[in-house]
């Protein structure tokens, strides 16, 4: 048996894969948003097909980490380095790419986006599933393997999507950023191999054998099938709303370029605290259902009030007050969900099962597949139908409908699953009778960032309207129509001229 250093050692390495792969992320996300344009569109085709790719490879990780089970740390070393290799070429195939392919629709867009990313997604897919079933030979507790990876992944990529905007865009630029990105790649390599010896000399194998069966949960708490259709929508829920994020920042800060980036590490910084967070309810002795509940009943109320606090934060303090107030918002919704992926990995999963990594591939697909399609359908399906707000609403609302369904068939006694029950009955009529006093004017005061605003004579929201600015015919006014090209929102504000 290793010791846990050398478990914490690769869990850093981890980190650091992370750290690379999130550079990378930002990096192409910026060249092209300059080849395709900075709008809803590019920014939910770039984001569905970088997380399409990742989904495909989590299922390929999971073939191969059966096929390979007594290299995986090898087999791990070489997607590192594989993805170092594509890096560095990668800002001259998408420079050649975008010549190629010009002016382009939006079905176009999304091959083009998706011949780039497809092969270092894929990889970047593959590690995930294949460190998992290296760990679980040794702890034997899949909730507590995918949480721990999960967590220092996420945590790598929290800290390199803040740097790569903060820092290394301002000090080094794209093309120094890559070079940086493709070097932890290979350090990473590097260590892994050197692990690898360490691991023999500790008397180890990259094929442990089991722990004692007194630390294993025999059977699932839940039926496979229904986490995996419940991952499929934690997956659409969370990324329609960093949809939304996007959309409510975009409109504050009039597209600064560094919103993205400080959204993408509140959001991931929140994910990997929460999935670190969930370790100690996947414990023998844990209480994984109610950290469950909780997680959901949490990510419900935060995310519904977030939109107020943050116009009301923007009118009566400051602009960059609702901004901070946005980041924490963003960040705390996500520590709410962040743990649920691996506690339903862990519900849903025996111990003992032989395949459990290759089981959690497939959810892992699951939850990645329902995060491909939220920003698909809430970016250019409900954003054209319905405002902000009543996406918001939208979303909170699918949130606590699954959150019901579950509580039909979690394992626990009546009169819990009914309080919880009771308890969402009261926040919906809070919501529904408070809603129009904590909505009300809240693009307003998001925009002006001053208490005493004008409201505005006409509101258009759709994800094109920026394209089409329109104005009052009112006589005795002077009206402008002001836009924000992310946010793709028209709203048209209306004063008495001086």
């Amino acid at each position: 048996m290793i010791h846990s250093a050398t478990l914490r050692y690769i869990a850093f390495l981890f980190l650091v894969s992370g750290f690379s792969a999130l550079i990378y992320q930002v990096v192409w996300q910026r060249t092209l948003f300059a080849t395709f344009g900075i709008n809803s569109e590019s920014v939910t085709v770039i984001v569905s097909v970088f997380m399409l790719g990742l989904g495909i490879g989590a299922l390929a990780g999971g073939y191969l980490q059966q096929r390979f089970r007594h290299r995986l740390l090898r087999l791990f070393l070489a997607l590192e380095v594989l993805i170092g290799v594509f890096g560095l070429a990668s800002l001259a195939l998408i420079h050649r790419v975008s010549i190629a392919a010009g002016d382009t629709s939006t079905g176009a867009l999304v091959l083009w986006v998706y011949l780039i990313l497809a092969v270092p997604t894929l990889m970047m897919g593959a590690t995930l599933p294949i460190l998992v079933a290296w760990l679980q030979g040794y702890l034997r507790n899949i909730g507590q393997s995918v949480g721990l990876l999960y967590a220092v992944n996420t945590f790598g990529s929290a800290i390199a999507a803040f740097c790569t905007v903060k820092l290394l865009f301002v000090f080094a630029g794209q093309q120094a950023a890559v070079l940086i990105a493709a070097a932890c790649n290979f350090a990473t390599a590097a260590l892994i191999f050197d692990a690898s010896r360490r691991i023999a000399r500790e008397g180890g194998d990259e094929d442990p054998a089991p722990v004692p069966a007194p630390l294993q949960r025999a059977a699932p708490l839940l039926p496979y099938p229904l986490v995996w259709v419940t991952l499929l929508a934690i997956g659409y829920i969370s990324l329609s709303q960093e949809i939304l994020w996007f959309r409510l920042l975009g409109f504050m800060t009039a597209n600064r370029p560094q919103v993205f980036g400080l959204m993408l590490a509140a959001f991931l910084l929140g994910i990997g605290a929460g999935s670190l967070h969930s370790r100690k309810a996947c414990e023998p002795d844990g209480r994984p259902v109610e950290f469950l509940v909780r997680a959901l009943f949490l990510a419900i109320a935060v995310f519904y009030l977030a939109l107020p606090a943050v116009a009301a934060s923007s009118a009566w303090i400051a602009k960059g007050a609702g901004a901070v107030v946005a980041y924490v918002a963003i960040g705390a919704v996500a520590f709410c969900t962040g743990g649920i992926l691996p506690m339903l990995m862990h519900l849903g999963i025996s111990d003992q099962r032989a395949d459990a990594a290759r089981a959690m591939s497939w959810l892992y697909f699951a939850n990645i597949i329902g995060a491909t399609f939220g920003p698909l359908v809430t970016g250019f399906i409900l954003l054209d139908l319905y405002s902000l707000e009543a996406n918001i609403v939208i979303l909170s609302a699918l949130t606590a409908l699954l959150l019901l369904a579950l509580l039909v068939v979690l394992p626990r006694e009546r009169a819990y699953k009914l309080r919880a029950a009771a308890l969402m009955v009261a926040m919906v009529a809070g919501g529904w009778t408070l809603h129009g006093s904590l909505y009300r004017n809240h693009l307003e005061r998001l925009q002006t960032g001053v208490p005493g605003y004008q409201p505005f004579v006409h509101k258009l929201e759709n994800r094109s309207a920026a394209s089409s600015p329109w104005t009052s015919g009112r006589t005795a006014t002077s009206c402008t129509a002001t836009a924000s090209t992310t946010a793709a929102t028209t709203s048209t504000r209306c004063s008495t001229p001086t």
